[in-house]
């Protein structure tokens, strides 16, 4: 297939689409294993859309949200969704989020029949995102450096010189 149809063929699919991509956000952006941790799915629609049901779950490190969202792909808007899942404090670890969204079209077409409008509902989306809780007490210990170690020797060694003098009765 030449290139430059391919690109229009996928341009004109993206038009056509109801839903962009959507976006997983982790607030605060680099928990700590002490904060109280919040999943956000947000999303912008072409049409518009509203939740029907939504949900998530732990398993392992794993969550998985899912959405339902109806279309009305007669009415043109561009709502933006946001999900909030206040999820806790969590384990110092790695995680991952996998966000299944299903857009279903509000009435749905007769049977046999397509969308009134482009490709609206009928399809799922899916989006993942990752991220790491941190332990606090693994906070890393703040060391001198080698300009810091190069000081102290200096200062040894000079308080070593000054030892033997005394020593030796040299002022």
């Amino acid at each position: 297939m030449n290139p430059r149809c391919s690109t229009l063929a996928l341009l004109s699919i993206l038009a056509f689409s109801p839903a962009a991509r959507a976006e997983i956000f982790i607030h605060p952006p680099s928990p700590l294993s002490i904060d109280e941790v919040t999943i956000e799915l947000t999303n912008q629609y072409t049409v518009e859309a509203f939740v029907e049901t939504e949900s998530i779950e732990l398993e392992g490190n794993t969550f998985t949200i899912s959405q339902r969202i109806r279309l009305i792909c007669e009415l043109d808007n561009a709502p933006i969704l946001t999900s909030e899942f206040e999820v806790g404090e969590l384990v110092a670890g790695d995680y991952e989020v996998i966000a299944e969204i299903e857009l279903v079209e509000l009435p749905p077409p007769p049977a046999g029949e397509p969308p009134a409008k482009g490709d609206c509902g009928g399809e799922t989306l899916v989006q993942t995102a990752s991220f790491t809780v941190a332990d606090p007490t693994a906070v890393a210990i703040p060391t001198l450096g080698a300009a810091g170690l190069a000081l102290i020797a200096g200062l040894l060694v000079v308080a070593g010189v000054r030892r033997i003098r005394r020593s030796h009765g040299s002022p």
